[in-house]
């Protein structure tokens, strides 16, 4: 997809319930540029990053990646170029391999190994009763509270993509 610049222009969008999250918010992000977005529980955030990663669509306005519409991108291709960091948890119902390649699908073992490792989860991974086989459960139930709370389980997944458009949520 190449390094182009990826534009928010006048974006609103409301929940379902109608409440809006947001009202006409523009942004540019240049390529490699490092963005924070900071603000009150509510103002917004997480609704920007869902955006950015195509979960949800907006109510008017549009989002751009060198002038082209994401809606119109492949999702898993857009979603392959970008490192993000998800403020709580999210562990699919199945193997901590298959978790860290939700970062790539298709990722090879040694590919999810590496990023365990960029991630400092190795060790731990590898303590599990199965290791990479280890079914976690959803929302990781099947590991202890410390385990699915702590970073390594978001950050492993996050580490198979380039990033290209960093997008990191930050509960402040």
């Amino acid at each position: 997809m190449g390094k182009r610049e990826l534009r928010l222009d006048g974006v609103r969008f409301s929940y379902p319930d109608g409440r809006l999250a947001l009202d006409g918010v523009s942004l540019r992000l240049a390529p490699g540029e490092t963005v924070a977005l900071v603000g009150p529980s509510g103002a917004g955030k997480s609704t920007v990053a869902d955006l950015l990663l195509g979960f949800i669509q907006p109510d008017d306005g549009a989002l751009l990646l060198g002038g082209r519409l994401l809606a119109e991108l492949d999702p898993a291709a857009w979603r392959s170029q970008i490192a993000w960091v998800s403020q709580a948890p999210y562990l699919l119902h199945d193997s901590v391999t298959a978790n860290i390649r939700l970062g790539r699908a298709g990722a090879s073992m040694d590919q999810v190994v590496w990023a365990a490792e960029q991630a400092h989860a190795h060790d731990f991974i590898l303590d599990l009763p199965a290791g990479y086989d280890t079914q976690v459960g959803e929302r990781g139930a099947r590991l202890s509270a410390g385990q699915a709370n702590s970073e390594v389980p978001r950050k492993t997944s996050r580490k198979l993509p380039p990033p290209v458009a960093p997008v990191r949520q930050a509960g402040w």
